[in-house]
């Protein structure tokens, strides 16, 4: 596979922006605390399905960083290890500007085709940059290119203390995090620290309905999301969805989330997302494509 970069003039810059937090979002100050503590490990790690938040959560983290920070969105149709490191080079120059100009003259040449080279080269620019950075990929599952991993295994072992690096994703990465774990380098949050608490649940449910609940109809509601908690409330969109979103009579608008199938949701929200030129991963069954088209859509929007 080639390593010749993308001509950096048609870098998308959708791709290199870190995604704006909804100002309705729950600030979940232990996990925003947890990630500010990675700064010392070799790599921070955020692991989980769709829906549990992953990226809020890293952007809520980020908003209220002193340091500055990059931001990749990784993406199978980029896959080849130049045009990703031409991406990487764009993200640290929107906090950086001019950073990894040796970098861009090492991808013309026979050696950018040597992965473990290559994140030599841009560990030499991370070390020149002469102040922190935070440096976030997301979406890493849809990588499924060797030699990208290889190359970010590379940059692991030899990351200057400086630079964050943090991944986020669906699935575990093809990394030594075993090695890492063992050695105290690594910072995990996973499915256990991104569900919500009940208080969090609650908070979440009295901001949809834009006042207090009752404390009752607060834990009817909080059951209802499962026993996940996940931070992108299935019960918040399917009652916007059923034509109610938590009107005075709560009781009314339970009993229609309890009627309204995921099947029928991810309908009508299949509608919505495509005016936005938005669309369900097909591979996933019904309530986890409402899940992740819910997720796109609030990016998007």
């Amino acid at each position: 596979m080639s390593t010749r970069p993308a001509n950096a003039d048609f870098v998308l810059s959708t791709k290199v922006h870190r995604p704006p937090v909804a100002s309705e979002v729950v600030r979940r100050d232990q996990l925003v605390q947890l990630l500010a503590g990675g700064r010392t490990r070799r790599l921070s790690l955020i692991s989980a399905p769709a829906g549990y938040g992953k990226s809020t959560i890293a952007s809520l983290w980020t908003e209220q960083e002193l340091r500055p920070a990059a931001w990749l969105w990784l993406d199978e149709h980029y896959s080849a290890l130049g045009v990703v490191v031409t991406y990487l080079i764009a993200a640290i120059r929107e906090a950086y500007i001019g950073f990894g100009e040796r970098t861009e003259i090492f991808l013309q040449s026979d050696s950018a085709q040597d992965a473990r080279r290559l994140a030599d080269q841009l560990v030499v620019d991370l070390q020149a940059l002469g102040g922190e950075l935070i440096l976030i990929l997301d979406e890493d599952h849809r990588v499924s290119a060797i030699e990208i991993h290889e190359c970010l295994g590379r940059m692991i072992e030899l990351l200057p203390p400086t630079v964050q690096l943090v991944l986020i994703t669906r699935s575990d990465p093809p990394l030594p995090l075993s090695r890492l774990r063992v050695r105290r380098q690594l910072l995990e949050l996973r499915s256990d620290q991104l569900r919500f608490n009940e208080q969090e649940a609650a908070e979440l449910l009295r901001r949809a309905a834009g006042e207090s609940l009752p404390a009752d109809v607060s834990a009817e509601l909080s059951d209802m999301l499962g026993p996940s908690k996940r931070f992108v409330s299935l019960m918040e969109h399917a009652a916007f969805l059923a034509g109610t979103l938590l009107d005075d009579d709560y009781r009314s608008t339970t009993l229609s989330i309890r009627k309204l199938t995921a099947s029928d949701a991810l309908e009508s929200l299949t509608t919505s997302a495509s005016s936005l030129g938005l669309q369900a991963d097909d591979s996933l069954p019904p309530s986890e494509r409402l899940i992740d088209l819910w997720g796109q859509m609030q990016i998007a929007t």
